[in-house]
């Protein structure tokens, strides 16, 4: 039999003996622990430093639409901005250790409370010399794990997230804490943590070098630990395909590639060893599984597809002279390589694998950002006021702005630069050599965005003044009619904006025709905003209505609907109804496994707060969630998810013939002759630790009050 000591609820539903007489289980509660996921909302844009604060940077529009009401850095100060949830970005300083949740509703910092003391910077740099804190090297790799890590140094505190958690990684002391709102919780490690990574579903896995060892943190509980090293030996932890892959780059004549977490159980692959110190690994990703490292030395990106194990080697051309290249970034078609040296990004082709290109940076700082978002790339020197974000092999510069700390690169003499960097025709090869800027090769940040007036179309043709203002590098919207005294009908009598107005390439502008007062349109699809500016200029009234929920996080606050349809004659006035999606129909996640009911959870911009302790014979299988399908709820709101992780077994009786003896196990094999196997006494869930409290009694006799 088993002797039960007391101890508490949750170790009593981890380690439960589930007995199969019971014929109901009461349903575990959803865990309080909140665990979000990543927020999928493909709006290209993102939140990053701009000079001395943080701003929110579209690449459609090419321009910032918010900016954080206060300096978060001083001098020459490196942020680290990560957005953690859809209403949460989280900011470090690398240089004070101080932390800032920055909600992004209203983008007031608050400042987190972490339980360490801030350093002042040295005076006149800007700049705290952390003890232990060590500049990059060329040829030296970074922190891995970072989503928002400054390439080329090793800042104290780094933040590390990932599906909605948080984590703060002193890499000095090597400790890790959670993320909770405007605290931080410490997290008891069994060892040191050398580096973090966290996956999609929140989980966060941490390599210690010394012990040779990962472990797996769910909030601020350790689950697990894997022998992945021997203790002290060379050891890389990053995530490919969202599944943790701890690479041993000088472990005999092979490097070794170890992957671990949740999915089909992997072999263990080689690939030719490597020196670790001439060694950048490809930082964290949830794209395809493949693990991407670049050689310091010859110039060599190699692949590993870690489901076939195939490797493939690729030698980057116009390189040479001092190497000092940051971690690759992986989406799922392209590399993208950091090259500090020459302030580029060269650009890689996944399948079949091949160089495309090479894209200056913007900006003279010695290192730059490079993080991946939403499936885009994006490429930040902090103090340049431009930056460059790239969708697949195509790029835009968008522009950050000028103030704050911002360098415009006036200098007294700078050569004429483009204010985007060309794609080159079709047919022709793309160049790999280096893009001079200077005489001196010294980088010079590009120029303010290009700016042209708004044409003068008074008098043409609908069409015609679209293509006019099409050939003005303006985008010309779908026509708004009205009536004016002595105009002929379908005759341009101005724009919106103005004709001279200066504005920016590619602005929409809108022709106002001559016409007797038509419903604008169509409207679908459109941001509710600007579709009741489209109505408005019509003169017509705008009357919003709550088109409900929908299962798609893009379409929120995008028109569903409106009446009267487009082209519909109507009076001055008129009220036009416009229907917009205001909140998300929360999709049904029963039946899935945990991973694919995050994921789906994430690509409805919501959250996921997972809850693996049900007790039930089906494991890792989603049986119950917090929210019932089809409930309007606003992004970002978290669903709980019930399951439970870890299989159970069968609890089997065996009994000692012509004796009072009984033994369960879970192996279903007798102990030795004379044993009989009865009915089994249920189930139980064992952990890869003895649980604190429980004492397992193969032998009991009774002698009192022992009941039936």
């Amino acid at each position: 039999m088993l002797e039960w000591l007391p101890f508490g609820r949750d170790q009593l539903i981890r380690v439960a003996l589930v007995l199969a007489l019971l014929g109901s289980v009461t349903a575990a509660a959803f865990g309080i622990g909140y665990r979000a996921s990543d927020a999928v909302l493909g709006d290209g844009s993102a939140y990053v430093q701009k000079g001395h604060t943080v701003v929110h940077v579209n690449a459609e529009s090419g321009q910032a639409d918010a900016e954080a009401a206060r300096d978060l850095a001083t001098g020459k100060q490196r942020l680290e901005v990560v957005q953690v949830r859809p209403g949460d970005v989280y900011v470090v300083n690398n240089a004070t250790g101080e932390v800032w949740q920055l909600p992004t509703d209203t983008l007031q910092a608050g400042r987190v409370d972490t339980g360490a003391p801030t350093q002042p910077p040295a005076p006149g740099t800007g700049q705290t010399p952390n003890p232990g804190q060590q500049q990059g090297q060329p040829g030296q790799p970074g922190q891995e794990g970072q989503p928002g890590q400054q390439q080329g140094q090793q800042p104290r505190t780094q933040l590390v997230a990932g599906g909605g958690a948080a984590y703060l990684h002193d890499a000095v002391r090597g400790t890790l804490s959670r993320l909770e709102g405007q605290r931080a919780e410490p997290v008891q490690l069994p060892g040191r943590a050398d580096a973090v990574v966290v996956d999609n579903s929140g989980t966060a896995w941490i390599l210690s070098k010394a012990d040779g060892a990962v472990f797996e943190v769910s909030g601020t509980t350790v689950r697990g630990t894997q022998t992945v090293a021997q203790p002290g030996e060379a050891a890389r932890l990053t995530l490919a395909g969202n599944r943790p892959v701890v690479f041993l780059p000088e472990r005999g004549k092979d490097g070794i590639i170890r992957v671990l977490g949740e999915g089909p159980e992997l072999p263990e692959l080689t690939v030719g060893a490597q020196p670790d110190g001439a060694l950048q690994v490809a930082r964290p990703s949830a794209g395809p599984s493949v693990l991407v490292t670049l050689s310091q030395r010859d110039d060599t990106l190699t692949t590993v597809d870690l489901s076939t194990g195939v490797e493939t080697h690729l030698q980057l051309e116009g390189r040479g002279g001092t190497r000092s290249y940051g971690n690759p970034v992986i989406t799922s078609s392209h590399v993208y390589v950091p090259d500090f040296n020459r302030r580029q990004i060269i650009v890689v082709q996944l399948k079949p694998l091949r160089q495309l290109r090479s894209v200056a940076v913007p900006g003279r700082e010695p290192f730059f950002d490079v993080f991946e978002r939403d499936g885009r790339v994006w490429v930040n020197d902090p103090y340049s006021r431009t930056l460059l974000s790239f969708n697949g092999e195509k790029w835009s510069e968008p522009d950050k702005g000028e103030g704050r700390g911002v360098s415009d690169g006036n200098d007294d003499n700078p050569p004429p630069s483009p204010t985007k960097a060309a794609q080159p025709p079709p047919g022709n090869k793309p160049s790999n050599r280096p893009s001079p800027r200077t005489s001196s090769n010294r980088p010079v940040a590009p120029p303010a965005p290009k700016m042209v007036n708004v044409p003068q179309v008074a008098g043409l043709s609908g069409a015609e003044a679209c293509n006019r203002i099409n050939t003005a590098e303006l985008t010309c919207a779908p026509p708004v009619t009205r009536e004016q005294p002595g105009c002929r009908t379908g005759q341009a009598i101005g724009t919106t904006p103005p004709a001279g107005q200066s504005v920016q390439v590619r602005t929409q502008v809108v022709v106002l025709v001559c016409g007797p007062v038509e419903v604008p349109g169509p409207l679908r699809g459109m941001v509710s905003d600007a579709a009741c500016q489209t109505v408005e200029q019509a003169e017509l009234v705008c009357a919003r209505r709550d088109a409900g929920c929908t299962a798609d996080a893009t379409q929120v606050n995008r028109v569903a609907a409106q009446n009267p349809q487009p082209t519909t004659p109507v009076n001055k006035g008129t009220n036009v109804e416009v229907a917009y999606y205001t909140t998300i129909c929360v999709a049904s996640v029963v039946g899935m496994g945990p991973t694919q009911a995050c994921a789906t959870l994430a690509a409805q911009g919501l959250g996921c707060a997972q809850n693996p302790k049900e007790v039930t014979w089906q494991a890792n299988v989603v049986h119950a969630q917090s929210v019932p399908p089809g409930t309007p709820v606003p992004l970002g709101t978290p669903v709980g998810i019930q399951y439970q992780d870890i299989p159970p077994h069968t609890l089997h009786r065996f009994k000692l013939d012509s004796r009072e003896v009984r033994i369960l196990n879970t192996s279903g094999h007798a102990p030795g002759p004379g044993w009989t196997l009865q009915s089994s006494a249920g189930g139980v869930y064992t952990t890869p630790d003895s649980a604190p409290g429980l004492v397992a009694v193969w032998q009991h006799r009774c002698v009192t009050q022992c009941g039936s």
